[in-house]
């Protein structure tokens, strides 16, 4: 995989299509995804899970601030292994992200490529998954938390 910014690796690319994973290229929400797949491995307490309902529900209606969202769930892998976390997201990508990515999203990738298009995971999905669902879906690149 590229990295957009690297001007030989892109030599020849038209335009850059950029496409977010979350309701976009799959119809479901990946940190959902994984806080459930952590919560029923126990990863999660359930206090943590609830906790992680309201600090989504706060971010979405604007009383907070994603920094502090962010900041608060990160907490929650504190303690984890980097292979136990890439285990989860592999795990989750696998078994639902790519399930859910829409029928119409290979055809719409293909006109693009077909156009010689670079093609872009713009997400602020965790980057084990970005990487593995552009990987699987041949796309170019990612730019992911």
């Amino acid at each position: 995989m590229a990295t957009t910014s690297s001007k030989e690796d892109n030599e020849g690319k038209r335009y850059f299509a950029f496409f977010d994973l979350d309701h976009t290229l799959a119809g479901t929400v990946s940190g959902r995804e994984l806080a459930l797949a952590a919560y029923r491995k126990g990863f999660m307490k359930r206090s943590d899970l609830i906790s992680a309902i309201w600090l989504s529900m706060g971010y979405r209606m604007k009383l907070l601030l994603p920094e502090r969202a962010v900041s608060m769930m990160g907490s929650w892998v504190k303690g984890m292994t980097v292979e136990s976390i890439d285990e989860l997201c592999t795990e989750v990508t696998d078994k639902v992200m790519i399930p859910a990515v829409y029928s119409e999203v290979k055809k719409e990738l293909d006109e693009h490529r077909a156009k010689n298009a670079g093609l872009v995971i713009l997400s602020s999905t965790v980057e084990p998954v970005c990487r593995r669902v552009a990987e699987l879906l041949g796309m170019d690149d990612i730019l992911c938390t």
